[in-house]
This record gives structure tokens, C-alpha cells and sequence, in this order.
């Protein structure tokens, strides 16, 4: 059995243990701040997951540790051949990502989310349960998009957004944007 290490010790690690489980890995141990603190190079030999299910917190501790990092898919998930993953991205299961879509590092994708084609995820971006990109969508960095959220083909939404649940997009998003409702409106910038 492969071994990994996870860094965070909270609600979301339980769902990454499970799934590395179900993929065959071992958790050798599980850091966080306050029990278990990182220990730079300590068990260099098994590569990382952070198990954190905040943007902001997954992209500070990814930016701080110097390690290589595992990606994890379900294998109850669809994964199209032609999409690009990146390192420490988490796919759950019966998540869908289609043609030639293109999945940053760290990032989240929760369980029954559908990336359609063409898609670019950037970076520690979180597209929680349910979430529906339709195709040719364009995310920012940090960004969380809702459970039972949905975006428009085309659109582009920005860097360290939070689209709410069940949130109809269907106008581009500038950076900083909390966005709510059916369709869609900006009710405030972070």
C-alpha cells in the first residue's frame, strides 16, 4: 500500500482519509499546527496532501512547505484523458470533468461536481457538492463556488470570489466578488 502524510487535522481531512483509503494509500501521519506541527522535511519519502478545505489556508500552507505533493481521484469520478490535473488536487466522488478542461493546483472538487469542456480551474479553488460548470468557464485563484451552484457556458469569474450556494451565474465576476441568488448579483466585494 502506498503512503501519504496530510496536513490538517479537521472535518474535510475524515473525507481525504476515506478517499485515500479507497485508492489504495496509507496515512502515515497527519500534521497540524497545533498537535502535530510540519516538520520541514520530516518523512520526506511519502509525498502530501493538505486536507483543508479553505482556499485562503490550503494556498498559505502550499506556499510554505517545502514537499512533494499527491493528487487523489476518486475512482468513482470521471476524469477525461485530455483533461490537465495538478498537483495536490483532490476529485471526489461521482464528480465529472470533461474534454480538455484544465484543473490548477490544490484544488477541490467535491463529490457530484461537473466540470464540462474547456473548463480552467486555477489554483486552491474549492467547487463544492453539486456545483455545475457548464463549459468554456474560466475561474480564478482561491475561488469557492457553492453547492448546487451553476455557471453559464463562457463565463468568467475572478480570483478570491465566493459564489453561493445554489447561485445561478450567468454574467462574468470580477475578482473579490460574493455573488448570490437566481441569476446571479454581487452583493458585496471582499
Amino acid at each position: 500500500m502506498n503512503k501519504i502524510l496530510l496536513y490538517g487535522s479537521g472535518v474535510h481531512s475524515e473525507v481525504v482519509q476515506e478517499l485515500a483509503l479507497s485508492v489504495g494509500f496509507e496515512v502515515v501521519t497527519i500534521f497540524d499546527d497545533l498537535t502535530n506541527p510540519y516538520k520541514g522535511n520530516f518523512l520526506v519519502e511519502f509525498p502530501l496532501l493538505i486536507s483543508i478545505g479553505d482556499n485562503q489556508n490550503r494556498a498559505k500552507i502550499a506556499n510554505l512547505v517545502n514537499h512533494s505533493f499527491v493528487t487523489l481521484i476518486s475512482p468513482k469520478s470521471y476524469i477525461s484523458e485530455s483533461t490537465t490535473i495538478g498537483e495536490g488536487t483532490i476529485i471526489l466522488p461521482f464528480s465529472v470533468v470533461h474534454t480538455k478542461a484544465i484543473i490548477g493546483k490544490h484544488v477541490i472538487l467535491n463529490s457530484s461536481s461537473v466540470i464540462e469542456h474547456h473548463c480552467q480551474i486555477a489554483d486552491y479553488v474549492h467547487i463544492a457538492p453539486n456545483a455545475t460548470l457548464c463549459g468554456n468557464i474560466t475561474v480564478g485563484e482561491k475561488t469557492l463556488i457553492g453547492a448546487n451552484a451553476t455557471v453559464i457556458q463562457g463565463i468568467n469569474i475572478g480570483a478570491n470570489c465566493v459564489i453561493g450556494a445554489g447561485t445561478v451565474v450567468i454574467t462574468d465576476v470580477p475578482d473579490n466578488a460574493v455573488v448570490v441568488g437566481n441569476p446571479g448579483r454581487i452583493i458585496k466585494m471582499n
